[in-house]
This record gives structure tokens, C-alpha cells and sequence, in this order.
């Protein structure tokens, strides 16, 4: 009986050293790494530093940005980073007027929306959602729309 006191002590403590070993900075729940997404805005009209086009990534057409940029040259691609890994969709907006807000009867807005001309649809049409997967870039190509 003597014998087993050693060996189950020493495994107690190994089970307790392993269980103790795990990352407390997230309490045991590993973090994804953020997905990025790739488009090309082409927008047929004037944009420049001061009347930029947006880009946000949405939960939904109704819901804030989650990740928003402005673009001051058209046909370029851009690169979005930093986005959670989720279902989102993506809206394009010219800020004509350089308020950095959508005045939404006035400035054009459009939303991805795969197999439409222009992989864009308005603000009515069906926005296509988009899976952002962890450290994966989702290239949507090239989104159209003018004023």
C-alpha cells in the first residue's frame, strides 16, 4: 500500500499540471484569426479625396458596418482586413457630398450580389452573403455601379 501513495500522488499532480498548462488568456477558447475580403469597386462617376466611394461589411443590409473603408481611386482593388470570421454582406456607397454619412435618397448605394450584372443589386434587390472564414481572403472580383 505504501508503493501506490507515490504513484498516485505523482499522477495527481501531473493531472493538475495539465490541466493548469492551458492559455489564460482566453479561458481554454482559442481565437480565430480575422478573414479579409478582396472586390474591386468600378464606379462610373467622379470620385475623389473628397467624395470617396465606401465599402462596408455588414451583418445584414439594415445593420452597422463592422469593418468600413474609403476608396479615393476607382478600378482599384482593395483589401479589407480585420473581419471576424462570420456571414456578412457588403455595401457600396459614393459619398458624394464628403459627409462621411449615407444620405440614403441621394448618394448611390449598391450590394454584392453574385450572378447580377455588375454583381451589384440596389438597396431592394437580394445582397449576397458572404462567408468570411478564419485568415482566408474571399475575392468577390469586380462590383459596378454608377450614379
Amino acid at each position: 500500500m505504501k508503493r501506490n501513495i507515490p504513484v498516485l500522488s505523482g499522477a495527481i499532480i501531473a493531472l493538475v499540471f495539465l490541466v493548469g498548462c492551458g492559455d489564460d488568456d482566453d479561458n481554454g477558447v482559442s481565437a480565430q484569426e480575422p478573414g479579409s475580403v478582396s472586390l474591386t469597386p468600378n464606379f462610373i462617376g467622379t470620385v475623389t479625396d473628397t467624395t470617396p466611394i465606401v465599402i462596408e461589411v455588414k451583418e445584414s443590409k439594415l445593420g452597422d458596418p463592422v469593418v468600413d473603408t474609403m476608396v479615393t481611386l476607382n478600378n482599384t482593388e482593395v483589401l479589407i482586413g480585420d473581419i471576424p470570421p462570420d456571414q456578412y454582406v457588403v455595401a457600396l456607397w459614393w459619398d458624394e457630398d464628403g459627409d462621411g454619412q449615407l444620405d440614403e435618397t441621394e448618394e448611390p448605394l449598391v450590394f454584392y450580389s453574385i450572378g447580377e450584372i455588375d454583381q451589384s443589386v440596389g438597396i431592394l434587390g437580394d445582397a449576397t452573403e458572404i462567408a468570411i472564414q478564419s485568415g482566408d481572403v474571399e475575392a468577390l472580383g469586380e462590383i459596378a455601379f454608377s450614379d
